[in-house]
């Protein structure tokens, strides 16, 4: 699929932004700490950490380079990487959630994460 009337300099632009996302200052950084701290306690801060190079950074780059692709101005592209990172904080909760209690909507079972000794912002 090809993209019609999409600037260069726009999809530049979000492949940045992507790629930034992705490296070692970003979801990278938060996969290896989470595959380390598995099994062991951590600190709010430590959980904290993970989440925001996860769920958080993958939601607000994915939605902000629509915006980016789209041409929006820098107003409309800060609204939607806040909008982004709450989406992604949410989505880290609701999974927590759903790793205590299950979810009979998505036939997910609980304990998946728990069987990895990953810690949850909920017990």
């Amino acid at each position: 699929m090809k993209a019609k009337n999409v600037s260069p300099d726009y999809l530049l632009q979000a492949i940045v932004k992507m790629s930034s996302a992705v490296g070692s200052a970003g979801l990278a950084a938060g996969q290896i700490m989470d595959i380390k701290t598995e099994g062991k306690q951590v600190s709010l801060s430590e959980l904290d950490f993970i989440h925001r190079h996860k769920s958080r950074k993958f939601a607000e780059t994915s939605i902000s380079s629509g915006i980016i692709i789209g041409g929006g101005n820098e107003e409309e592209i800060k609204r939607m990487r806040n909008y982004g990172k709450c989406v992604g904080m949410a989505y880290q909760l609701w999974n927590d959630i759903v790793d205590v209690i299950g979810s009979p909507q998505t036939r997910e079972k609980p304990g998946i994460d728990m069987l990895r000794d990953k810690v949850p912002y909920v017990k």
